[in-house]
């Protein structure tokens, strides 16, 4: 971290931090701009003949603050960043690699920091160096590839604060549908909201739209919670999603962006309103109690709290098949209904699906507790999917579990679970198609059943942000998922300056679950302008076709020739890309 103080009062500061690599013959600097220069400009300048001048974005005057300076180097590649913000990025000339004389475990390192002022108040001027680091990296980091584009904007950034409900930390009945009310009042542009009839009791069944939701041939996901009533974190966890990505919409993040920009999130938070009003009335988590678990269907009118219909076994697969994953007994824990959707909850859920304006690549119906992801088939006759398939979904919960630690797999062969007839995600991907996964939020299996349903209201947070990565993941792989790597960048002078350009050789891939075309364009610009001819490309969804992991999927190799006339060596090598 470095501040530059400088006097203000006339006279000229020189400031400069350098960075010398003997083995590559390398000389870096970065500091204060000449003395005609805006006051949030920089200066960056290397032994490669590179020198330019760098306006710092967001900030009025280099001087105000302290500043984090990164200096990112391999074979290839030579970069600075400030603020996380790429200022300037050349590669490695291959004269200063073959002209050195150095020996090849030579890997001193030399930074140079230097002061100097003209002027009345030149003593007022010092530069200051808070930390100083070094750090390495592999060939897989991200650092070590050229950099397609800054994520810095210069927006105020509104801070996200977790939101918490009036039951035991989660959203109350009411609550969730005055937060779809208020989602779509302020982000009228990215929502959307559908109504799916009424409950048993009369409740409005909503979903909610988040992203491209007006748009026509945008890929998309799904996400329910609630079909049991005692599960509230089901619900919560999706709305932490919301709430993010709204916030991140904002503040302009452009990772959000492209997603809501592309994308149709669809989430049905409550499936089952009556039964989640019932706990509710009742506050069973003051009495230690799991509350009610099915619809409010009048089924037993001997034990009227045992009546009502287990909306996760009334789908139509597998449907009433045995007596270990369901009952047919109106009294029963798990009962399935008289028919497959025989229940106007489930019926919503259908009609999300299978209307004309759906097309589902990926959904999550979320239950809870366990911290596990349910893969079909949950029910136990229907064995597991055939390959490819079941390859993909074991790929697809292999990576949402990558930060939060999650099993995965098939229910029937957990010892703490069970095979399950008429599930949701069973009929999702037998009838449509659709990679649909059953996550069973946290706590662990060894919790108590009292707070595995209701978890402490501080708990709330945590385990609903557990699947935030999930939910962004299965989002993402709902459409394509574009790769671009550079192999190599070559100069190709001609006798006319002006003709001259940069072959570029470029590995393009996608690991999404849906094919897509997309167009390819090289320009040293960062907005695009002289851009080389445009490459069509029609690229298949690997994962979808291979089953294979998402990060190890065909690429397909491209040359790109970008137009650099009246510029540098350098300057043409500086080539930025962009897909659309």
């Amino acid at each position: 971290m470095v501040e530059i103080h400088r006097s203000r009062n006339g006279g000229h500061i020189e400031a400069r931090s350098s960075v010398h690599l003997p083995r590559r013959g390398v000389t870096m600097t970065m500091g204060s701009p000449p003395a005609d220069a805006a006051s949030n400009e920089v200066f960056l300048g290397s032994s490669q003949n590179t020198s330019v001048v760098a306006e710092l974005p967001c900030i009025m005057d280099v001087a105000d603050a302290f500043h984090d300076v990164e200096f990112v180097w391999d074979d290839k590649w030579l970069r600075w960043y400030v603020d996380n913000v790429l200022l300037l990025e050349e590669t490695t000339e291959d004269s200063f690699l073959s002209g050195n004389t150095q020996e090849e475990n030579d890997n001193d390192l030399i930074v140079e920091l230097s002061v100097k002022a003209t002027g009345s108040n030149a003593s007022a001027a010092k530069l200051v160096a808070e930390r100083i680091a070094l750090g390495s990296g592999s060939s897989l980091d991200p650092l070590c590839g050229p950099q397609y584009s800054s994520s810095s904007n210069c927006r105020t950034k509104t801070l996200f604060t977790p939101r918490l409900g009036s039951t035991q930390g989660s959203l109350s009945t009411t609550e969730v549908d005055a937060y779809i009310d208020e989602v779509a009042a302020k982000f009228p542009l990215i929502t959307k909201v559908d109504d799916f009839g009424q409950s048993v009791e009369g409740r409005p069944l909503r979903a909610l739209c988040l992203g491209a939701c007006y748009a026509k041939n945008v890929p998309q996901a799904l996400f329910t919670g609630m079909h049991h009533a005692r599960e509230p974190i089901s619900m919560m966890n999706l709305v932490y999603t919301i709430d993010i990505l709204t916030i991140d919409y904002v503040n302009g993040d452009l990772a959000a962006l492209e997603l809501l920009s592309s994308r149709q999130l669809w989430f049905m938070l409550v499936v089952n309103p009556d039964g989640y009003a019932h706990n509710e009335m009742q506050r069973v988590w003051e009495h230690n109690k799991m509350g009610q678990r099915k619809s409010a269907q009048p089924t037993c009118d001997n034990s009227p709290s045992d009546a009502g219909v287990d909306l996760n076994r009334n789908y139509d697969v597998c449907f009433a098949r045995d007596s270990k994953g369901s009952s047919n007994k109106p009294c029963g824990d798990d009962y399935n209904g008289p028919s497959p959707f025989s229940e106007p909850e489930t019926q919503a859920v259908r009609e999300l699906v299978e209307r004309n304006t759906s097309d589902f690549s990926v959904a999550l119906n979320y239950h809870s507790y366990g911290k596990y992801f349910n893969l079909p088939f949950a029910c136990q006759a229907e064995g597991e999917p055939t390959e490819p398939s079941n390859s993909t979904f074991r790929a697809l919960a292999r990576e949402m579990a990558h930060f939060n630690g999650f099993g995965y797999g098939q229910s029937w062969k957990e010892s703490n679970l069970y095979t399950v007839n008429g599930e949701t995600s069973d009929w999702m991907w037998q009838a449509h198609g659709i990679f649909a996964i059953s996550p069973e939020v946290g706590p662990a299996f060894s919790v108590d059943a009292g707070i595995g349903f209701w978890p402490h209201r501080d708990d709330v947070p945590q385990l609903s942000a557990d699947l935030h990565y999930s939910n962004l993941y299965i989002s993402r792989m709902a459409g394509p998922v574009y790769s671009l790597d550079v192999k190599s960048v070559e100069l190709n002078p001609t006798k006319d300056p002006a003709s001259s350009y940069v072959i570029v050789q470029v590995a393009i891939s996608n690991s999404g679950l849906r094919s897509s075309s997309a167009e390819l364009i090289g320009s040293i610009f960062q907005n695009g302008t002289n851009p080389s001819d445009p490459i069509q490309l029609e690229l298949a969804g690997e994962l979808e076709s291979s089953g294979s992991d998402p990060t190890d999927v065909a690429a397909v190799m491209h040359t790109v020739n970008v137009p650099t006339p009246g510029y540098t060596r350098d300057m043409q090598a500086l080539c930025e890309f962009r897909h659309r």
